[in-house]
């Protein structure tokens, strides 16, 4: 959430996995890291609404784009390899 949709403040994953043992792992290192019923309430209203969805991975993809370019234009301006 944090990454993939620009949520800093919600600090949540969600695993996709057709891989029992991935997710016996997963399951078992994070069982005891629940995450709050605010976080919890407020992700799954925005999971439900795919044009909500939609519209933050495409803003991500967006600012993440001018960032790359923002890093790029130093490296080169710096004469960084």
């Amino acid at each position: 959430m944090t990454k993939d949709l620009g949520l800093s403040g919600l600090k949540a994953a969600i695993l996709v996995t057709e891989n029992d043992d991935v997710r016996r792992c997963v399951e078992y290192d994070l069982g005891a890291t629940p995450i709050s019923g605010y976080s919890d309430a407020a992700i799954s209203h925005i999971l439900r609404n795919e044009d909500l969805v939609d519209e933050l991975l495409a803003k991500n993809a967006r600012l993440l784009g001018e960032a790359m370019d923002l890093c790029a234009d130093w490296a080169e301006f710096h004469d960084f390899p």
